[in-house]
């Protein structure tokens, strides 16, 4: 399985009811649908992930590695960006795509 099926996989793993219409009736609707970053981050979110991720204005990935609160919190950012003009998962980096199927294995 490509990075970017492990990650579409996830995606609809995490968030069955936007996914589930598209899988019940038209296998192949469910591939055209764009993945957008908000389905990556909420499959983030909800995933058993041992990583507190966040994404800046610019769409840069970043995760919290030290520290409580957020105050006491140490954040940096990993260097992997989500190319925010073009909000499809399909279109993100190969780069991106394996720092986010990384996070998968």
């Amino acid at each position: 399985m490509n990075n970017l099926d492990l990650i579409r996989a996830a995606v609809v793993k995490a968030n069955p009811e936007k996914w589930e219409p598209y899988c019940s009736w038209d296998a192949t609707k469910k591939d055209s649908e764009p993945i957008r970053l908000a389905d990556v981050l909420l499959m983030l979110h909800s995933g058993p992930f041992e990583r507190l991720m966040f994404v800046t204005d610019a769409g840069v990935f970043g995760e919290v590695v030290a520290g409580q609160g957020a105050r006491g919190a140490k954040i940096e950012a990993t260097g992997y960006q989500w190319d925010l003009r073009n909000d499809d998962l399909s279109k993100q980096s190969p780069e991106c795509l394996a720092f986010l199927a990384g996070i998968l294995k």
